[in-house]
């Protein structure tokens, strides 16, 4: 795939998740697609470290909320991490390739079927939209379902995920509407703006992720009262 249809897509997938944020991504994608050989090592020792600590931490934050008395051993704790990194890289390809084959089919769709481009351009954006909550709530299970040393029946977790998903959807969506109103008072900061609506926004995502766990969970606890941890 060449590279500019790679930032193409990766930059199509980011801008569900960074509102606002998507031009500060696209200019150090375009520099790290650019040296991808000279960093590639060094961004693959990053991410892993970067990345168990990442998913460590969701370890722990679950397991606080599912109330685990008995949580796995360091070695069992870094294979999980593992496993939800490698898990987490496969959504993600996938979700690229789709949204690859979805380009495609719109492209072809435009160049061969002129007339009907305009009845056909709803649905497109109707797929993509579909996609991307298909993707979410399926990285919401995957955290959900194999993050925590205990996790909960099969459907608690799908009420999780589903939850989850539709509170960031609505979050995300406040959260453009909010930057966009605060544009003016965001130009006086410059740089040290946008960096802080990122991080105002990580703490808000990592909200609804607790949330979307909290409403599991107590689904669960109504549904089968007498369960044990």
């Amino acid at each position: 795939m060449p590279n500019r249809r790679i930032k193409i897509e990766v930059q199509s997938v980011v801008r569900q998740f960074l509102p606002q944020s998507e031009q500060e991504f696209a200019d150090n994608l375009a520099a790290i697609v650019a040296h991808r050989g000279l960093l590639g090592l060094i961004g693959f020792l990053f991410i892993f470290v970067f990345s168990s600590s990442l998913f460590g931490s969701v370890r722990h934050v679950l397991n606080i909320i599912f109330k685990t008395e008995r949580r796995r051993g360091f070695l069992q704790g870094i294979g999980r991490d593992f496993l939800m990194m490698l898990l987490t890289a496969i959504l993600l390809v996938l979700a690229l390739g789709v949204a690859a084959l979805l380009t495609l089919a719109r492209t072809v769709g435009r160049a061969h079927l002129p007339v009907l481009a305009p009845i056909l351009e709803p649905v497109w954006m109707s797929a993509g939209k579909l996609l991307t909550l298909v993707f979410l709530a399926s990285l919401f299970y995957v955290f959900y379902r194999f993050a925590p040393a205990r996790t909960l029946r099969q459907r608690a977790l799908l009420i999780a995920s589903l939850s989850g998903t539709m509170l960031f959807e609505i979050t995300r969506w406040s959260f453009a509407w909010y930057v966009a109103f605060a544009q003016e008072s965001l130009a006086l900061y410059g740089a040290l703006g946008g960096l802080m609506f990122f991080f105002f926004w990580l703490y808000y995502a990592s909200v609804v992720f607790v949330l979307g766990a909290e409403i599991g969970l107590a689904y669960e606890q109504a549904r089968w009262p007498n369960i044990e941890n």
